[in-house]
């Protein structure tokens, strides 16, 4: 990952790995259509910050991780797409 999208999330840890688990799991998504790895990962970073979803992360995660179940974090995955591939 690159600096930028380090410093768009805040700082807890938490949101980070979110960012990354959705910049993967779009990044998956380009490569399955053709596009190279490479170049699936920073169009997928790159589609993560212009969609600004760190900070709906932000917004949506305000308590500790502890206080969210895993089946919070994969409904907020699902539901929030990027899409400007």
């Amino acid at each position: 990952m690159s600096l930028p999208i380090i410093k768009q999330v805040s700082g807890k840890k938490y949101h980070l790995i979110l960012a990354i688990i959705m910049i993967l799991k779009h990044a998956t998504t380009l490569c399955v259509s053709g596009t190279s790895r490479v170049s699936a990962i920073n169009q997928a970073e790159s589609d993560y910050q212009k969609s600004n979803i760190g900070l709906q992360v932000a917004q949506y995660f305000t308590k500790a991780p502890q206080k969210y179940s895993v089946q919070d974090f994969v409904d907020f995955i699902v539901m929030h797409p990027i899409f400007f591939s």
